[in-house]
């Protein structure tokens, strides 16, 4: 299970942001691939057995990565292991780093507002402190939003999440929010247990954790 640490220089914004342009750059020892990633981005990739005829990586594995935005470290992602052998010149940076985050990984935030995304694995995010921005996409995801006032992005057809922490009670500050691109007499709110499970149409379940149903009304939305 890999981790994403992302640091304060993150703020505001996701990591993928990033690495949306093509690789273009590298330098390559048989422990270290560094490659840009646009005018702004790039990474280093640690491991071992790395080579790199025409323009590839080829016959390495990857344990770790470090993220870079105007040579300030802005990520770190650790306990890979990571085939490297189809990151080469002219893929974007974006498809990369989806594909080393395609398991069950940990996202961690900083203590100032960032974005964080949850990828194609079963993932967990924790936001930690700030006002941050939760993403569980389209599998089953746990989203801890921490300190702060929170947004966890709900939508039809993601995954059926469990938001661990939401306040639904504790107004400015404090108050966390669900954002969903519909309308709110459209959703099923229901009982769970101590949980409330706010179900979308099509059947996406957002389970709500130790928050009544009673606690959850149009307020708790951002629409």
């Amino acid at each position: 299970m890999a981790k994403l640490r992302l640091s304060q220089n993150m703020a505001g914004h996701s990591l993928g942001d990033f690495l949306s342009n093509f690789l273009t750059t590298y330098q390559i020892t048989s422990t270290d691939a560094f490659f840009t990633a646009g005018p702004d981005a790039a990474f280093n990739m640690h491991g071992t057995g790395f080579d790199n005829p025409e323009n590839t990586v080829v016959g390495g594995t990857a344990t770790s990565v470090t993220f870079y935005r105007f040579d300030q470290e802005i990520a770190t992602l650790t306990g890979l292991n990571y085939d490297t052998s189809d990151v080469r010149l002219g893929v974007r940076g974006s498809w990369v780093f989806a594909d080393m985050m395609s398991g069950n990984d940990t996202v961690i935030g900083s203590d100032a507002g960032d974005i964080l995304e949850a990828y194609r694995g079963r993932d967990v995010l924790r936001g930690m402190a700030g006002n941050d921005v939760l993403d569980g996409g389209l599998n089953a995801d746990v989203l801890i939003g921490g300190a702060g006032s929170d947004k966890f992005e709900i939508a039809r057809g993601g995954g059926n999440d469990v938001i661990k922490d939401f306040d639904a009670t504790g107004g400015g500050k404090l108050q966390d929010y669900l954002v969903y691109s519909g309308d709110f007499e459209h959703l099923r709110i229901v009982k769970d247990g101590d949980d409330t499970i706010v179900i979308i149409p099509g059947g996406t379940k957002i389970t709500v954790h130790d928050v009544a149903p009673s606690q959850i009304d149009a307020s708790d939305f951002i629409m």
